[in-house]
């Protein structure tokens, strides 16, 4: 970086809060010729903190300085416009608009009320030409390739003259190599024009070859800056992950059974390739990955919710031949999904009808709910999971997250599963919550079941898991033993480090 570095974005105390703290007093800085890494495990409030600097949401408090000034707009559009534009991980584009259309969307040159299209394609041409890129600005922007896509939304906010910051969320994720060195080219042409930018990623490798400073933020608060030269894979890991309280609490292991509850071999999908494990039964196999492993595609893919290529899944010695839902649930399979609002729960339901959703037919007779033994049901599961309040009666969108998620995991227990798959079930719950939801993970592994446990979380991976099944990239990296498992060693698997080179 050059010595006449100025700061371009400044965040100073940035606080933000839902049912828990996110963000805790969040320190960043931006230097006008810097490209500025920004990493930290799920949860560490990467994504809330772009989110608030981009005017997606607000601030609890804090302030944004943009240029020695205070940051005054109320949105994205008013952010955009005054230097700040964002590219996040899933493209923001109309897919049946033209790329130039997609890049002008808002701000089309017109005369008496119509579009000058021959306008908006010259406007669009001058600024890719002058990205040094290649688009088809003509074609529906569905047709383009991901990385064109991507390069699209940059090319967007750089036909704002004013964008002095250029924030990428995950921008290599679903990019080839070549494709990297490609968009790494071009935010070094843009550094030299004078556009800063903040590269938000898990692959370590790639912020240390390109950012010339990397931030760790860790529980949602700054752990720390470092210029890239100064810093290595090892040290990031170990930033990311490093707590002096709070040490993560093991619960007992359950006594495996040599029996292979649940068998997946060879799996591929879209996001996943050659997934192959074993869950046995009493067995709580966590499967732990950054955002875009494919840990949460390869779950939707054994249950049956997405279409898989190739491959076989196997419970309790049969095979899935129709691999579909319903087969999956006749089989002994329970899914408790990553979004219990959207596809968990019925919101207009009581507590009483979204447990007995997926045992009706043990409760019907001549195709009507035998009323009491549905009560019955749901009163059990009340009891045993806790679920608060009390009355089963009680509409479940008035319960908290904690007990939310307790109704979706006593709707599949209801159906006594052979193996209950989870994906992140502890996410957005409170802490005292997030302990019940784990000791029932293992009080049902140890009633017999076997448990397949996506998490994002690796204190949790290490609270609850017998091993541990790390995914980087839609390939399975290695499988721990929980005796040789840490957080060093996972991250360091999930961010693409080779086993043998992970401690």
């Amino acid at each position: 970086m050059a010595g006449s570095s100025e700061v371009v974005l400044r965040a100073e105390g940035i606080c933000k809060s839902y049912a828990v703290p996110v963000l805790r007093d969040v320190n960043f800085e931006l230097l006008s010729d810097e490209i500025h890494g920004l990493v930290g495990e799920n949860g560490a409030g990467k994504s809330t903190f772009i989110k608030i600097v981009s005017g997606a949401i607000s601030a609890d408090s804090g302030t944004i300085w943009l240029n020695g000034e205070p940051l005054r707009a109320s949105g994205p559009r008013q952010v955009l416009e005054a230097g700040i534009g964002t590219v996040y991980q899933d493209a923001q584009i109309v897919p049946q608009l033209t790329g130039a259309e997609n890049m002008l969307l808002g701000r089309y040159p017109t005369r008496r009320g119509r579009v000058l299209s021959s306008a908006m394609q010259k406007t669009c041409e001058k600024v890719v030409a002058g990205l040094q890129i290649h688009l088809d600005l003509g074609v529906p922007a569905g047709q383009l390739s991901v990385a064109e896509q991507q390069l699209l939304q940059i090319a967007r906010a750089a036909s704002f003259r004013s964008l002095r910051v250029l924030i990428l969320d995950e921008p290599t994720s679903a990019l080839t190599p070549s494709e990297v060195g490609r968009l790494f080219a071009l935010l070094r042409q843009m550094r030299a024009s004078g556009v800063a930018t903040i590269f938000i990623t898990h692959r370590l490798n790639e912020v240390l070859e390109l950012a010339d400073r990397v931030t760790v933020l860790r529980d949602g608060a700054t752990v720390g800056t470092w210029p890239s030269a100064a810093t290595s894979e090892e040290l990031l890991v170990r930033h990311m992950v490093g707590r002096a309280t709070d040490p993560v609490v093991r619960l007992a292991p359950s006594s495996l059974s040599a029996n292979g509850m649940l068998e997946v071999q060879s799996l591929c999908g879209d996001g996943f390739e050659d997934v192959s494990f074993t869950v046995h039964a009493g067995e709580v196999l966590v499967v732990f990955g950054l955002v875009g492993s494919g840990r949460s595609e390869v779950l939707r893919g054994v249950f049956g919710v997405e279409v898989v290529r190739s491959g076989r899944v196997m419970v309790d010695g049969h095979e899935l031949r129709k691999h579909s839902v319903a087969d999956s649930v006749q089989a002994g399979l329970g899914m408790v999904p990553e979004d219990r609002k959207r596809q968990g729960l019925v919101g207009s339901m009581s507590v009483r009808e979204n447990v007995s959703l997926a045992s009706l037919r043990r409760i019907t007779k001549l195709g009507f709910i035998e009323k009491r033994e549905d009560r019955q049901l749901a009163a059990g599961f009340q009891r045993e999971l806790n679920i608060q309040p009390s009355d089963v009666q009680t509409k479940v969108t008035s319960l908290s997250g904690g007990n939310q998620q307790k109704v979706v995991i006593a709707r599949w227990l209801a159906t006594s599963p052979k193996v209950l798959m989870l994906d992140d079930p502890t996410a957005g719950v409170d802490v005292g919550a997030k302990a019940e939801v784990h000791r029932l993970i293992r009080s049902i592994a140890q009633g017999g079941a076997a448990v397949l446990l996506v998490s994002s979380d690796v204190r949790e991976v290490l609270s609850v898991a017998d091993r541990v099944l790390v995914m980087h990239e839609g390939r399975v990296m290695g499988i721990v033993d929980l005796d040789s498992a840490t957080e060093e060693k996972l991250v360091a698997l999930a961010s693409g480090v080779p086993l043998a080179e992970a401690g």
